[in-house]
């Protein structure tokens, strides 16, 4: 900071020693020193804020060049995408509401006809069921159980019973 050589430094200490006194000298030195400390971390405190500002100055800067690049990519998709989209209407004429409902109930009864005749009509024939031993009608594991117990014989009592 200062230009201050060892000569100064020892001339200052001679007259501090004849000024202040041998007594009080180590306090006065140590009182110096920390407020040097102070007024050292102070300034690199405020050069830290100005440094901090100026990076978030530039960083604010850039975000800005950024978004005002996507929105200029966004606006040009945006006009490249209607004019496609025009040109797309040109091409094949937009079907008015009725035909759309007419497709979609068209679409609904198919697909209604094809899930009635797969139920009644199973992909495997009947005959060969029946000569391979399948069991057509399902049951759960307890209905099965309550089922052919009926027919078993009287079941015992419990000890809980």
């Amino acid at each position: 900071m200062f230009d201050i050589g060892l000569s100064e430094l020892g001339l200052i200490g001679v007259v501090a020693l004849v000024v202040i006194g041998p007594k009080r000298l180590p306090t006065v030195a140590r009182t110096v020193g920390t407020l040097l400390g102070r007024a050292q971390r102070y300034i690199r405190d405020v050069k830290d804020e100005v440094n901090q500002q100026v990076e978030f100055e530039a960083l604010k800067n850039t975000v800005q060049s950024v978004e005002s690049e996507v929105k200029g990519a966004g606006d040009a998709m945006r006009d490249q995408w209607s004019s496609i989209n025009d040109d797309l209407h040109l091409l094949s004429p937009v079907p008015s509401w009725d035909e759309v409902l007419s497709k979609t109930q068209l679409q609904e009864r198919t697909r209604r006809f094809h899930r009635r005749a797969a139920q009644t009509q199973g992909r495997t024939p009947l005959w060969f069921k029946q000569q391979q031993g399948v069991r057509r009608n399902l049951q759960s594991g307890s209905a099965r159980m309550v089922r052919y117990r009926r027919n078993s014989a009287p079941r015992r009592p419990s000890f809980f019973a």
